[in-house]
């Protein structure tokens, strides 16, 4: 007997769908950080995701609309990283959370790459930077009170500290590679501040 899943047209049609708006979004994600938003044509994205310029409007509506998918893409990805698992004690919980920073970093490169050239687009900041400052205010506020929990007498000056090494340590992985001793530097700063 034949899967059904793949003998459900209907089925298959959808997973070729987000292929194809998987594909266009990383497109545009790449050519976005590359050539900057604005210097790049809808039909130029369509040219490089080798697909035609009415499929990418068919998915996305307009340049602008692909853009905030992009967005949300960044704010969803962004949001499974930075959580703070209250549930472990805090060392552990801080612990985790650079792991997952690290984590991160090795398997998705590419995306973190892409991430730091658009937000550093200054005509972009409206629609990238503004919804990703929700995202990290809450988390910033998660790290205050794994720090309160440790007993810092300054958590929000410990938090400022704790992510301005972290974000150090990420770009300097995102410019020199993969000899970066990030597995190290990682495990340093969860055992400095845990």
């Amino acid at each position: 007997m034949a899967d059904s899943e793949s003998s459900n047209p209907q089925q298959s049609q959808k997973s070729l769908a987000d292929q194809s708006k998987e594909k266009i979004l990383f497109t545009a994600m790449k050519l976005f950080a590359r050539n900057g938003y604005h210097k790049t044509p809808a039909a130029s994205i369509a040219k490089a995701a080798n697909i035609s310029h009415g499929l990418l409007f068919y998915h996305f509506g307009s340049k602008e609309k692909l853009l905030q998918a992009i967005v949300n893409y960044i704010v969803a990805k962004i949001e499974g990283v930075v959580e703070v698992d209250h549930d472990l004690p805090p060392t552990e919980g801080l612990g985790a959370l650079c792991r997952n920073f690290k984590q991160s970093l090795q398997d998705d490169r590419n995306f973190w790459e892409l991430y730091h050239s658009l937000i550093f687009q200054p005509s972009l900041k409206g629609e990238i930077v503004e919804p990703l400052n929700g995202v990290f205010e809450e988390y910033r506020k998660e790290l205050v009170k794994v720090f309160e929990k440790l007993g810092y007498l300054t958590p929000s000056d410990t938090m400022l500290q704790f992510e301005a090494m972290r974000h150090g340590i990420m770009v300097a992985f995102l410019i020199q590679g993969a000899d970066y001793p990030i597995d190290k530097l990682f495990r340093n700063l969860s055992e400095r501040f845990g």
